[in-house]
């Protein structure tokens, strides 16, 4: 579309907003144009790499790929992105490479869809043309004019504001152990100084139920712009919808338990998972079992999960019992071990039916598998023999207060590191360099560039029936590359 009807006020402007001030709604949507390379009106943006290349969506080449987030620029492949602050842009170059006068809004739009500098040179090949409608250009030049001068949300000179997402309906009494802890830590932390002098101001959300609802729910937190980083301490049912808004909204979101991590490549920037899910549960299970039991008894029978979405768990554990010599089938005959993905009907008869014929295999549980409880699901004399997996250390503390309260630690240590002029992508960076960090959780926590699960492996133990309690030593089966 053509851009010559707009009108352009000069760049920079005179009457710039508040750093500290939230973003316009059309800074927020120019944002989004930049950060995300999508248009808040849903239509499509397209990009053009060279004179006649063929256009890609403007998402698989978003501004702050090359030029960062704060726009300062880099290097990149090779090639050095310009700096897009409103200060380099407003400013002429003079260097030996390139020589032009300084942008203004109309300069600058050029630049973007042609590719072409105030002296009308063509720029660097690596840099995309892209098409952008009359609205989209206003809003991207209204975010670029506070690109780098953005400020914190929820960052302020004495507070630091932390979202904690707890889970609502039946779990209301586990919600309220996680927040009581969680209160304590930060009142801990306040009366030790704080973190830099900022104290830390906890913020708690019940996520809606059904899980389909979570996502809308954390968009609407976020988008009041007053939480610095959040803690989600169990994003089960909803782990991608809730990952693609902390993503597009640049937040870091650290999840204690999640059952299905997104583990993408690249991976999320700012999101995190304390722990492993249950394909890492379920690979746990099956590396203890090849443990316990000699070669010759490696038989395993899988019971297939009842919902749809689990059924790439069932694959994948075949995969790893076959690497660890076990024989496997999902029928029903007599096998060494029986992995169940099901705790439903279906698992409670077969069951029943190998207690019936005398057989007593080793049964395998995840322990964050949802369904019935695993204590009227295994008939008596085959209790003692059901190993548990469980991705945090059993104990006196509820496991989900031992995982929020690891997860704080994690925050707390990567604000820490990151110093007193922190922001979400210095603590973003920060927390992705953790290694071997001892939490509290029973195992250490490492991330990386490529990793985003802190503890890979879960947990096993023995289940004491006569005292519904985990039976044993928990031991810890790493499963970390």
């Amino acid at each position: 579309m053509s851009l010559r009807s707009l009108l352009f006020l000069l760049f920079p402007v005179l009457a710039l907003p508040s750093a500290a001030a939230p973003l316009s709604l059309e800074e927020t949507r120019g944002k989004q144009i930049y950060t995300l390379g999508t248009s808040a009106s849903g239509v499509e943006i397209e990009a053009v790499l060279g004179e006649e290349g063929a256009p890609l969506p403007a998402s698989a080449l978003p501004c702050a790929g090359c030029h960062g987030r704060e726009g300062h620029g880099g290097k990149e492949g090779g090639v050095r992105p310009s700096d897009l602050t409103r200060e380099a842009l407003g400013r002429p170059a003079a260097g030996a490479g390139r020589r032009h006068p300084a942008y203004d809004d109309r300069l600058l739009i050029r630049a973007i869809t042609l590719g072409v500098d105030p002296a009308g040179n063509k720029l660097h090949v690596a840099m995309p043309r892209y098409r952008l409608t009359q609205k989209d250009a206003a809003d991207l030049l209204a975010y670029l004019k506070r690109l780098g001068h953005e400020g914190e949300p929820g960052l302020e000179p004495t507070v630091i504001h932390l979202g904690v997402l707890l889970p609502g309906g039946a779990r209301a009494e586990e919600a309220a152990a996680v927040r009581a802890a969680l209160t304590a830590r930060g009142a801990e932390i306040d009366r030790g100084g704080g973190i830099y002098g900022r104290r830390l101001a906890l913020d708690f959300v019940t996520l809606p139920e059904p899980p389909a609802d979570r996502a809308a729910k954390l968009r609407e937190i976020l988008a009041g712009g007053t939480l610095f980083a959040v803690i989600g301490t169990d994003l089960s049912g909803a782990e991608g919808e809730l990952a693609d808004v902390a993503e597009a909204a640049g937040v870091p979101l650290l999840s204690t338990l999640a059952a299905r991590p997104r583990e993408s490549s690249p991976p999320d920037r700012h999101v995190f998972y304390l722990t492993s899910g249950l394909g890492e549960q379920v690979e746990a299970l099956i590396e203890a079992a090849a443990r316990k039991l000699p070669p010759a008894e490696r038989s395993l029978m899988i019971v297939p999960p009842g919902p749809a979405e689990l059924a790439g768990i069932a694959t994948a554990a075949e995969a790893a019992a076959r690497r660890r010599g076990f024989s496997v089938s999902r029928a029903a005959e007599a096998a060494d071990a029986i992995l169940l993905l099901d705790r439903g009907a279906a698992a409670k008869a077969l069951l029943r039916r190998e207690e019936t014929l005398g057989r007593r295999p080793l049964i395998l549980l995840p322990g964050m598998l949802p369904g019935e409880d695993l204590f009227t699901l295994v008939p008596a004399p085959l209790s003692d023999r059901l190993l548990v997996s469980l991705p945090v250390l059993p104990g006196r503390a509820l496991p989900a207060q031992t995982a929020a309260l690891a997860a704080a630690e994690v925050l707390i240590e990567g604000l820490k590191r990151a110093g007193r002029e922190v922001g979400r992508e210095s603590l973003t960076a920060v927390l992705e360099k953790l290694y071997h960090f001892d939490a509290g959780l029973g195992t250490p926590v490492s991330f990386g560039p490529n990793r985003r699960i802190g503890a890979r492996g879960a947990f096993v133990a023995g289940v004491d029936f006569p005292h519904r309690a985990l039976g044993g030593a928990a031991v810890w089966i790493d499963l970390a590359d």
